[in-house]
């Protein structure tokens, strides 16, 4: 029998390795597929700003949200990796993230770099991102905490993360 691998004009380990990239790319997105047909899974909310990142996540039944932490100085490649982490552990099927529109309801500077880094997000966990106004938020989270004299700059982020979160599930639920 004739030895094929002499013939290939490169690698067989280069071959290997690009197509276990794209089967487990294609594994991944077939277990989002079911874990959502099943119902099975959880939403993850983001208030991103420019030093913070304020980081939310709902129960398994969806009907509450619970502040996780507040990303610190992070650049946006951290942030992917730790959103990428994240959506495996808690099994993520969708990503809300704060749409900082102004109060007309036009896009301001903010709202280009959310929606760019949504963009980015979409390329890399491969489930859905909703963009959620999230006008006020962070006023409200600072009257809950008592103020930012009381509360830390990162408590208001992830409060406010919980509030866009809860606004989002009450605005989906059956």
């Amino acid at each position: 029998m004739r030895d094929v691998r002499k013939s290939w004009k490169i690698k067989p380990f280069t071959r290997i390795k690009e197509s276990d990239k794209v089967y487990k790319r294609t594994r991944e997105k077939e277990a989002v597929r079911e874990q959502k047909h099943r119902g099975q899974g959880r939403i993850l909310a983001l208030d991103f700003g420019e030093k913070r990142v304020g980081v939310a996540i709902s129960d398994p039944l969806r009907l509450t949200a619970q502040g996780l932490t507040t990303l610190v100085e992070k650049t946006t490649e951290e942030i992917l990796s730790f959103v990428g982490n994240l959506r495996r552990e808690y099994t993520v099927l969708e990503i809300v993230l704060g749409y900082p529109l102004l109060m007309s309801g036009e896009e301001g500077p903010m709202a280009g770099r959310v929606r760019e880094f949504a963009e980015e997000l979409k390329k890399r966990v491969f489930i859905p991102v909703v963009l959620w106004d999230e006008r006020l938020s962070s006023k409200e989270a600072e009257k809950l905490l008592g103020g930012t004299s009381r509360g830390k700059k990162e408590d208001v982020d992830r409060v406010s993360a919980c509030l866009i979160l809860q606004s989002y599930l009450d605005s989906v639920a059956d």
